[in-house]
């Protein structure tokens, strides 16, 4: 395997909303349900400490690793290899907190939901929880390509993938939901790779 990283520069686009459940505070002994949520429901979305919105670069490294699984995509020249295992070892997404374009905390929506109170799917015991909704968004990651034989075109239908099938947040494609669905915008790769912090 020759190693010469590049980097490709990203722009993605939402083309649905983004949900997100971020583990939060325990609710404060006496304190009722419903001012507990009112409290907290905007931190189950990160945030850096300006209010600015992120997205956990782990997020979309597992939804590209999950589009590689579902279209089973054999690595030109390496036999049966196929990229799933190349896009888990060979591939890494910068910064580790991608900002979402022009959004704060005070772009959520509060979307309430009856949900199983330990949040396992089919959990007997359900509570009211509100949930931060964001309507539209962009990010810009870096992607960090350390195997040739990841190429543009290999690169823009595995994200393209990711976006239609695998999705971002909470409830999202690969769990059967509808929520962060995202295209790819545009796609450039350079020479070198860039760390962005």
């Amino acid at each position: 395997m020759e190693f010469a990283p590049r980097t490709a520069h990203v722009v993605i686009e939402g083309i649905g909303p983004l949900l997100w459940g971020k583990r939060v505070e325990d609710r404060k002994e006496g304190e009722p349900g419903e001012v507990y949520e009112k409290r907290v429901w905007k931190s189950r979305f990160h945030a850096t400490k300006d209010g600015q919105l992120i997205i956990p670069s782990r997020a979309l490294k597992l939804a590209l690793e999950h589009a590689a699984g579902q279209l089973q995509m054999s690595v030109p020249g390496r036999g049966q290899k196929k990229f799933k295992s190349v896009f888990l070892c060979s591939v890494m997404v910068t910064p580790t907190d991608i900002p979402i374009i022009g959004k704060t905390v005070d772009d959520l929506v509060p979307l309430e939901m009856f949900v199983p109170s330990d949040g396992t799917s089919g959990g007997g015991k359900r509570v009211d929880k509100t949930f931060p909704l964001l309507e539209d968004w962009t990010m810009e990651p870096q992607i960090v390509l350390l195997d040739q034989a990841i190429s543009e075109n290999a690169l823009t239908s595995h994200l393209e993938a990711a976006g239609e099938f695998s999705g971002l947040g909470m409830w999202r494609a690969a769990k059967g939901g509808a929520y962060g669905r995202f295209r790819v915008a545009s796609l450039k790769i350079t020479e070198g790779a860039s760390f962005a912090s």
